[in-house]
C-alpha cells in the first residue's frame, strides 16, 4: 500500500503517472491524497483503496468513471467533488472509521461543487455484510445500501456544525436484511434524516425499496424522517412502500415530517392503510391525506403539527380517517387497515389474521387454489344446492340428495361400455380390468404410474398407403413431428438433393429436372458408363493406374542407408509388367537392356539414348535391368553401356551412381558418378538392376568433360538425373587403389584391372 499525493502542475487526469508523487497513478491498494494543490483532477481510475481530500486542496475532482473504494472516503475541503453524468462510488471492503462502521467522513459542510454534481453522484455500500454501515452527519448524494446492512443510529459527529442532520438526495435499501429496533440514546432521538430529492438515481421514488427485496421489516428508528412530497407513504398495510410492492414488509415510523424542498408544483403525499406515529409535521404547502375514498387511518400519540393541509377526518383525539377503514389483516391486531381486493382473511399459524392470493372471492366466485376439503357426514344438509360427502355411501360426492360421479372419498365407479370396429360391446364395471391388446408391430406396456405405453415398430409390409395408387409418391418428414405423402416431381422420379457445388466453378447443380451433372473425359482419363447398373467408371489411360496418367511402378527394394528407394514393396497380388528397352514403350515397371556381344577384351558399347529411358517426369521410379555376357572366362565376358551425354536426358545430365550419398551437395565423402556401366560377366550370371531415382542436386561436376572433375568441398550442387545401381550379380571394375569393386568414370582398363575382387550373387 502506498500514499500517492496529487502534484499536477495543471488540470489533468488521475491516470497520468506524472501527476502524482511518487510517480505513478494510484492502484487498488493505494491511498489517493489531495492536499496543498489547486489544480483540478479528472478522476478516471476504476479502483482505489481510499481517497482523502484535505482542507488545503482548493481544486475540483470530477468523477468521470464509476469508482470502487475499499475502505474510506475523507472529505475536508468544501465544494470539491462533482460529476458531469451519473457516476457511483461503491464501497466494497471493511469500513475504516468508527470501529469499522463508517466509510465516509464528512469534515465539511458541503463537499459538492453544485446541486447538479450532487444529483449525478451515488454512494453504494456493498461491504460490511454483518456490521451495519452507519452514516456520519453531513451532506450526501444519492445513497444506496446494496449488500451492507443499514441502521438509523447516531455516530459521533466529525464536524460539530453538521449537528445531528443527515441529508441525502435519496435513500434506496436493496439489502435483503431486516432493519430492526434498538435501545435509543438521546443522540438517536435528535437525528434528522432529510430526503432532499423526489427521485433516486434510478428515477424511482426518493425513498425506495426494490420489489425484489426480501427484507421483512424496516424500523426507521427514533429520529425524525423528513420526506419529500410526491409519493405514497410507506405503511405496513399498503401495496407500495416507496416502490416496494410485495405485501409483508413491516414498517415502523415514529417521527415524520413532510416537506417540499424538491419544489413540486403539486406537493401531495398519499396515505393508504394505517400509519402509527408519535409525531407528524405537515409543512406549509403540503397536502397530506387520501383521495378519493380508499381507506386510510392516521393514529398519532401527539397531535399533528399542520402547516399545510390534512385531508383526513378527525374522529377522536389522535385518530384521523379517510374513506371506509377496514380491519388490518396483514399482521393482526385491532388497527383499521385495508384488505387487498378479493382476498379472504383467515387465521395463520401464529393466530394472526392473514390473507393469501390462493384464497379469494371475486364476482360471486370462490377460488381456492390448493383445493377444498369436505368432511364426510351421514345425512343431507338442509340447505339446498350443497355439495357434501355421504359417509353412508362410501364417502361418495353428493349434490343435495343425488350422487355426483362415482364417489368422492373412495366410492365405487360407474360402469362404462367399450366398443370396437367389430365384435360385441363390452361393459367395464367396478373391479373389471380393461386390457389393451398387442398386435403386429404394436406393443402395450402398463407401468406402476397408472399409465399404458403403446409402441409402434412397423415395417413396410405393415405400413399401408391407404387411398394412394400409382406408386408415384414418397413419405416425407415435414419437420413438425408429422409425415406426409408427397407427389414425385415429374410423376415418376424425385430429386432428393438440394444443390451440388462444383469446386472451382460458380455454377451449381440444383434440385431441378433440367440440371445435369456431366462427367467429361480428359487427358489420361477415360469414362465408361453402365446404364443397366447406373454407374460411372473412371480409368487412367496412362497405363498402370497412376495419378495424372502416370504409371504406378512397383518395387521390392527396401530403403537403407546406402541403397535408396522411394517406392513401396510389392504387395500380395501385385504384378510386374515387363517392357522393352527400345522404341516408344517406356511406361512399364521393368525395362530390360541386352548387350552387344563381343568375345575379346574390347567390349562393344551400347549407347543409351533419351528415347530408351524416357522422360524423367513419367519414368522416375522405373526399374532397369542391364544384362551382361555369360561365359566361362570372366575377362572375355565384358559388356559396356554408355549414356548418350549429347542427347536430352530429361533436360539434365544423367549418371549412374552406386550410392545416394552424392545427393548431399557439399557433403564430405565423394562417391564418383559415371556415364558408363561396365559389366564383367561371371559364370551363368551377369546382370545389374538399376532404379530411376529422378533428379537431385548433387556435388557440382564439369559436365563438359567425359571424366567429371571432383569438386572442392562446400561448392553448390547441380541438378542431375541419377540411375541408382541397387543390385548386381557381376564383377564390377576394381578400384586400382582400394582394390574394391567400384564405378570409375571413363576409367581405361586392361585385363589386369579386372582380376580378383569380384562379388558373386546379390551384392548390395
Amino acid at each position: 500500500m502506498a500514499v500517492k499525493l496529487w502534484v499536477a502542475s495543471g488540470a489533468g487526469n488521475a491516470s497520468t503517472a506524472g501527476n502524482w508523487f511518487p510517480s505513478g497513478s494510484p492502484g487498488a491498494l493505494d491511498i489517493a491524497r489531495f492536499a496543498l494543490n489547486a489544480n483540478n483532477c479528472n478522476w478516471d481510475i476504476a479502483s482505489v483503496n481510499a481517497i482523502s481530500i484535505e482542507a488545503t486542496y482548493t481544486g475540483e475532482i470530477t468523477f468521470a468513471t464509476n469508482v470502487s473504494i475499499a475502505s474510506s472516503f475523507t472529505l475536508e475541503a468544501e465544494n470539491c467533488i462533482t460529476a458531469g453524468s451519473a457516476k457511483s462510488l461503491t464501497f466494497t471492503g471493511t469500513a475504516f472509521y468508527n470501529t469499522n462502521q463508517t466509510y465516509v467522513k464528512n469534515n465539511c459542510t458541503d463537499p459538492f461543487v453544485n446541486a447538479a454534481g450532487r444529483a449525478n453522484l451515488e454512494y453504494i455500500f456493498t461491504g460490511n455484510g454483518s456490521t451495519p454501515v452507519l452514516l456520519d452527519t453531513g451532506k450526501y448524494p444519492h445513497v444506496r445500501y446494496n449488500g451492507s446492512k443499514f441502521s438509523p443510529k447516531y455516530v459521533s459527529n466529525t464536524l460539530s456544525t453538521n449537528a445531528n442532520k443527515i441529508s441525502m438526495q435519496s435513500f434506496t435499501y436493496a439489502t435483503p436484511s431486516a432493519v430492526g429496533s434498538y435501545i435509543p440514546s438521546q443522540n438517536d432521538r435528535d437525528l434528522r434524516w432529510e430526503i432532499d430529492g423526489q427521485y433516486n438515481a434510478s428515477a424511482d421514488n426518493s425513498f425506495h425499496i426494490p420489489a425484489t427485496n426480501t427484507a421483512e421489516a424496516f424500523d426507521g428508528g427514533y429520529g425524525t424522517w423528513d420526506f419529500q412530497a410526491g409519493f405514497r407513504f410507506p405503511t405496513s398495510s399498503s401495496n407500495l412502500y416507496g416502490d416496494f410492492n410485495t405485501v409483508g414488509l413491516r414498517f415502523t415510523w415514529r417521527n415524520v415530517e413532510l416537506s417540499n424542498r424538491a419544489g413540486l408544483t403539486n406537493p401531495k403525499t398519499t396515505l393508504q392503510g394505517t400509519l402509527y406515529l408519535d409525531n407528524l409535521t405537515v409543512n406549509s404547502g403540503i397536502w397530506f391525506g387520501n383521495r378519493p375514498s380508499a381507506g386510510a387511518t392516521l393514529l398519532t400519540i401527539n397531535r399533528p403539527k399542520i402547516r399545510g393541509t390534512l385531508g383526513l377526518k378527525q374522529v377522536a383525539d389522535g385518530m384521523y380517517i379517510s374513506g371506509t377503514p377496514n380491519l388490518d389483516v396483514a399482521y393482526g391486531g385491532t388497527g383499521l387497515n385495508m384488505v387487498i381486493n378479493g382476498r379472504i382473511p383467515y387465521g395463520d399459524s401464529v393466530q394472526k389474521l392473514a390473507t393469501s392470493s390462493t384464497f379469494t372471492f371475486s364476482g360471486g366466485l370462490l377460488s381456492a387454489g390448493n383445493g377444498i376439503t369436505l368432511n364426510p357426514i351421514s345425512s343431507q344438509p338442509s340447505v339446498s344446492n350443497t355439495l357434501w360427502l355421504n359417509s353412508g355411501a362410501s364417502n361418495a360426492l353428493y349434490l343435495d340428495g343425488s350422487a355426483v360421479g362415482g364417489g368422492g372419498g373412495g366410492g365405487g365407479m360407474t360402469s362404462f361400455t367399450v366398443a370396437g370396429s367389430s365384435g360385441s360391446n363390452q361393459t367395464i364395471t367396478d373391479g373389471n380390468t380393461l386390457t389393451i391388446a398387442q398386435g403386429t408391430g404394436i406393443t402395450s406396456v402398463a407401468s406402476a404410474t397408472d399409465t399404458i405405453t403403446i409402441g409402434c415398430d412397423l415395417e413396410g409390409t405393415e405400413l399401408k398407403s391407404t387411398g394412394e395408387t400409382g406408386g408415384t409418391k414418397f413419405l416425407r418428414e415435414d419437420g413438425d413431428g408429422t409425415c406426409s405423402w408427397q407427389t414425385v416431381s415429374g410423376g415418376s422420379t424425385q430429386n432428393l438433393f438440394e444443390t451440388i457445388a462444383v469446386a472451382g466453378q460458380t455454377n451449381v447443380v440444383a434440385d431441378s429436372a433440367t440440371d445435369t451433372l456431366t462427367f467429361a473425359a480428359g487427358s489420361n482419363m477415360t469414362i465408361t458408363t453402365n446404364a443397366s447398373t447406373d454407374t460411372i467408371t473412371f480409368a487412367s489411360s496412362g497405363g498402370g493406374g497412376g495419378g495424372g496418367g502416370y504409371p504406378l511402378f512397383k518395387h521390392d527394394e527396401q530403403p537403407s542407408a546406402n541403397n535408396f528407394s522411394p517406392f513401396r514393396k510389392l504387395q500380395d497380388g501385385d504384378t510386374i509388367e515387363i517392357g522393352v528397352s527400345t522404341g516408344g514403350t517406356h511406361d512399364k515397371d521393368v525395362s530390360v537392356f541386352t548387350p552387344k556381344t563381343t568375345n575379346d577384351s574390347s567390349p562393344a558399347t551400347d549407347v543409351i539414348t533419351a528415347n530408351r529411358i524416357g522422360a524423367v517426369g513419367t519414368n522416375t521410379g522405373r526399374e532397369y535391368i542391364f544384362y551382361g555376357q555369360v561365359g566361362n572366362y570372366e575377362f572375355t565376358n565384358i559388356t559396356k553401356y554408355k549414356l548418350d551425354m549429347t542427347s536430352n536426358m530429361g533436360g539434365v545430365a544423367t549418371y549412374f551412381v552406386r550410392s545416394m550419398s552424392v545427393v548431399n551437395a557439399g557433403g564430405g565423402g565423394i562417391t564418383p558418378v559415371s556415364s558408363e556401366i561396365i559389366i564383367i560377366g561371371l559364370e551363368n550370371v551377369s546382370n545389374v538392376r538399376v532404379l530411376d531415382a529422378g533428379v537431385h542436386d548433387i556435388l557440382p561436376l564439369d559436365l563438359s568433360q567425359e571424366e567429371p572433375e571432383v569438386p572442392d568441398e562446400g561448392e553448390d550442387g547441380d541438378p542431375c538425373r541419377l540411375l541408382l545401381i541397387c543390385d548386381h550379380q557381376v564383377h564390377l571394375i576394381q578400384n586400382p587403389i582400394t582394390k574394391e569393386p567400384q564405378l570409375i568414370p571413363n576409367y581405361g582398363f586392361t585385363t589386369k584391372d579386372i582380376t580378383g575382387g569380384g562379388k558373386k550373387g546379390g551384392g548390395r
